[in-house]
């Protein structure tokens, strides 16, 4: 009986920034995760190519097989238009298990995805990020990191952080500004600020960025 996770594909996802009528490598390899004398016997495996990216994608073939324990590298390129929508815009391959039969292979009883994304500049200035706060020990400064990235197709000329912290009751203890930076458009950067929280006593404490 085929292993649902007999079939592997690396890497797990590709991301590109966008640029009219550029052309990518996509190449990846096909996985066949069961070892010899385990259940082990070979793989036939469907490649497609999927979502509103499809029909940029090209792979050299559309189907393998793998003896147990074994790997094959599948050729694949994306050729861009001129345009595509603002935003992320979504392609992927499909590996399909498929199941023999007579007459050839047929059907299929597991799959694996590997998602491709496009990233196309926003008009404008257009800020994405994550705020992480860790755990200290009382009496140590305590460091607010944002991670952010310009998505936008316009640089950003000064870009700080203003973070607001407070105790369980809702009251505001102190706000913390960051360094100015400028960010250019498709730069990721760390806006980093410090909490000097050395007179302050073991507890819960929220801030806002």
């Amino acid at each position: 009986m085929p292993n649902a996770n007999a079939i592997g594909i690396s890497p797990a996802k590709l991301e590109f920034n966008f640029a009219p009528n550029a052309k990518f490598n996509c190449d990846f390899l096909i996985v066949n995760n069961v070892w010899e004398g385990i259940d082990g016997e070979d793989l036939d495996v469907l490649i497609e190519t999927g979502e509103e990216l499809k029909d940029y994608i090209t792979i050299e073939r559309s189907e393998a097989t793998l003896p147990p324990n074994q790997w094959i590298p599948v050729k694949c390129s994306i050729n861009l238009p001129d345009n595509l929508k603002p935003g992320p815009n979504y392609g992927s391959i499909l590996l399909k298990e498929a199941s023999a039969s007579t007459g050839g292979m047929v059907g299929t009883v597991a799959a694996v995805k590997m998602p491709i994304t496009i990233r196309v500049p926003y008009p404008g200035k257009y800020l994405e990020g994550t705020f992480e706060i860790p755990t200290v020990e009382v009496g140590q400064k305590v460091e607010f990191r944002i991670n952010v990235i310009n998505r936008g197709d316009q640089n950003i000329d000064e870009a700080y952080s203003v973070i607001e912290v407070y105790d369980l009751n809702q009251n505001k203890l102190t706000e913390v500004t960051s360094d100015h930076m400028p960010i250019l458009s498709g730069q990721q950067v760390n806006i980093i600020s410090y909490w000097d929280a050395e007179d302050i006593g073991a507890g819960i404490y929220h801030a806002k960025a």
